[in-house]
């Protein structure tokens, strides 16, 4: 049957764990919309994608966003900073923005791209194009590689982009033939 029983109710609000739809609802840290739909503390992160291009490494043991080193390469974030593809090795990665690499190839060439990344760590994506600007092929995975392989229809040059789903940082290696 109907019982009775009492109980107490205590609201916190803005506190981490809160339910919430909007960063607005969390006071000074930010609504994990994606996922749970709950307050995190202020730079509180599990993946690198939970962080922000200030501090865009997750320091998984401490559950802190943390800055990262740029690779090597730097700066490569435009069209017009890109260097040479085939002297892009070892290991690289998204911090600061996109990187752009320069390759040329003739008809009847194929330009084969292959990008190798951790994606639970956060998703890259990649996409070519030609010297008019127009994207001529991507790869927009969920996997740990993103490949592409375009045959090339006229004498050209062109611009490989390697980014980061939604600007997170992650660290890959690449690489790059022509056949």
């Amino acid at each position: 049957g109907f019982q009775v029983n009492q109980y107490t109710l205590r609201v916190e609000q803005n506190a981490a764990g809160m339910v919430c739809n909007t960063n607005e609802q969390c006071g000074e840290g930010r609504c994990n919309t994606r996922e749970t739909g709950l307050c995190l503390p202020a730079g509180y992160c599990e993946q690198n994608r939970d962080c922000d291009a200030a501090a865009p490494i997750c320091d998984i043991q401490a559950n802190q966003c943390k800055s990262c080193t740029p690779d090597p390469f730097e700066p490569n974030d435009s069209r017009e900073e890109a260097i040479p593809a085939m002297s892009a090795n070892g290991s690289l990665n998204t911090c600061g923005g996109p990187d752009f690499y320069a390759l040329n190839a003739s008809p009847g060439q194929t330009i084969v791209a292959s990008i190798n990344f951790t994606h639970a760590a956060g998703d890259i994506d990649v996409k070519l194009f030609n010297s008019m600007l127009e994207q001529v092929a991507s790869s927009t995975g969920t996997s740990d590689t993103e490949t592409i392989e375009y045959a090339v229809e006229a004498q050209d040059s062109y611009f490989l982009e390697v980014y980061g789903y939604s600007d997170v940082y992650n660290e890959y290696t690449m690489s790059i033939a022509i056949q």
